[in-house]
C-alpha cells in the first residue's frame, strides 16, 4: 500500500471495513492503476521513438560508409593511370612555376609602365605650359 501512498493501512481495514476508509483505499488503488497505465503509455512511446531513432542512426551510418567508399574510390588513382598522373602532376607544377615567374615579370613591367606614364604626363604638362601663346 505504500506504493499507492497510503501509509496508514492496517489489517483491520480488511477484517473490519468501514465505508469511508474502504472508499479511500479503493480510490488510492484506482488512482495507482491509472497512473501506471499513463506511465506505461509514455514508456511505450519513448521505446518506439528510441527504436525509430536507432534505425535512423543505422541508416545514416550505412549511407556515411557508402559515401566514404565513393569518396575513396574517386580520390584514388588507379594503378594503370598512376604513371600518367605523376607525369601530368609534374607538368602542372612546372607550368605553375612558369606562371609565377611571368606574374612577377608582369608586376615589374606594370610598375615600369606606371612610372613611364607619370613621366610622360609630367613632360606633357611642361610642354603644354611652355607653348607660347
Amino acid at each position: 500500500m505504500s506504493m499507492i501512498r497510503v501509509y496508514d493501512f492496517h489489517p483491520s481495514d480488511v477484517f473490519q471495513p468501514k465505508g469511508k476508509r474502504t472508499i479511500y483505499l479503493l480510490s488510492g488503488i484506482v488512482n495507482f492503476f491509472q497512473f501506471r497505465d499513463h506511465q506505461k503509455e509514455g514508456y511505450t512511446k519513448m521505446c518506439n521513438s528510441h527504436k525509430i531513432e536507432v534505425e535512423n542512426v543505422l541508416q545514416l551510418q550505412k549511407a556515411n560508409q557508402e559515401a566514404e567508399g565513393k569518396i575513396k574510390k574517386l580520390t584514388t588513382v588507379p594503378p594503370e593511370q598512376q604513371a600518367e598522373f605523376k607525369a601530368l602532376s609534374s607538368e602542372i607544377h612546372d607550368l605553375e612555376q612558369k606562371i609565377l615567374e611571368y606574374r612577377v615579370k608582369d608586376a615589374s613591367f606594370q610598375e615600369k609602365m606606371g612610372q613611364r606614364k607619370t613621366e610622360f604626363a609630367e613632360k606633357n604638362k611642361k610642354l603644354v605650359s611652355y607653348v607660347p601663346g
